[in-house]
């Protein structure tokens, strides 16, 4: 039995090419015509095969008689372009974790089953690799999922550097488009705190009368600021008078204990005359630990009478 083939599908090509023939055997009141689809990848829906038998000596049938297979493509179309979007996730952050979300946005749910590049950069105050731990500029955006995370992970360390930002700006690629928004910022909060001030020492003439009968004369040594440690100050001394032999050896710093804003440095005159003498004056030499005050020096003047006192005056 002869036949035609028509439909939207090719003989040849959209299935494995067929005889315009078929020959139903002795004894058989039929025969089958197989048709076998040939799988490619073009997107072409669904297309049909119709076989029309047509007259032959011998044969008769009905001129309507027809049939048709319709062939299913299993080829999709390729995804329309994504929109990916990056949004804040954690505004700020105190030494901890923060994540950035970018999440993908398309008219058709299928295109989720496609993985797409993502790509961003880094900008900001703070620096990758060396506030926060190193991370990369590009990664896959997985199939099925619908949002992922940037985790920004803060590099503790013990410099002063006030807060930080990093901010995270998607870039176009292949396969999606830039959406809005399309950077977000998170902060780094800086954990570290300044050294406190220094202190401010000055010295006065606490007593400034001192006799070779046993009357002493004093310095206080002052400071400002905290007082929870003890600080050691430096002074020279000088003067007329020797440190020594006119009053008793002082040494060169005097300690302000903990828990204490000043210290009294005691001038012990020597029993000897100390007449048409000026006295040895201290003055408080400057350390990293503290800085001097504008009264740092004290001047005693020389007595104006000839008693055996040496007089310490302001």
């Amino acid at each position: 039995m002869n036949y035609s083939l028509s439909g939207t599908a090719q003989n040849g090509s959209d299935y494995q090419q067929l005889a315009a023939s078929v020959t139903i055997p002795a004894g058989s009141s039929s025969a089958t015509i197989t048709v076998t689809p040939i799988d490619d990848s073009s997107v072409e829906t669904d297309e049909t095969v119709r076989a029309h038998p047509f007259g032959h000596r011998g044969l008769h049938h009905r001129l309507a008689s027809s049939a048709t297979i319709t062939i299913a493509d299993n080829d999709q179309p390729r995804p329309v372009n994504q929109s990916s979007r990056c949004r804040k996730f954690v505004p700020r952050l105190l030494r901890r974790r923060g994540r950035l979300k970018a999440s993908s946005a398309s008219t058709e749910p299928a295109t989720r089953s496609q993985p797409i590049q993502v790509n961003w950069t880094f900008s900001g105050t703070a620096a990758n690799g060396s506030d926060f731990e190193e991370l990369p500029t590009t990664s896959p955006f997985p199939a099925g999922l619908a949002e992922a995370d940037l985790t920004i992970t803060p590099i503790d360390d013990s410099v002063v550097e006030g807060d930080e930002t990093v901010i995270v700006t998607l870039v176009a690629g292949p396969g999606y488009t830039v959406g809005s928004p399309s950077s977000a910022t998170i902060t780094i909060a800086d954990n570290d705190q300044p050294p406190p001030p220094t202190p401010t020492v000055t010295v006065v003439a606490s007593d400034a009368t001192a006799s070779e009968t046993g009357d002493t004369g004093a310095f206080t040594v002052s400071r400002t600021g905290g007082t929870a440690s003890a600080l050691t100050v430096n002074y020279a001394l000088s003067g007329t008078a020797q440190n020594g032999s006119d009053y008793q050896q002082l040494a060169a710093s005097v300690t302000i204990p903990a828990a204490s804003s000043s210290a009294t440095i005691t001038v012990t005159p020597s029993m000897t005359r100390c007449r048409d003498r000026r006295d040895r004056r201290p003055q408080a030499l400057g350390r990293r630990r503290y800085t001097i005050g504008s009264r740092a020096a004290q001047r005693s003047p020389s007595p104006t009478t000839t008693s055996p006192h040496c007089r310490l005056q302001r």
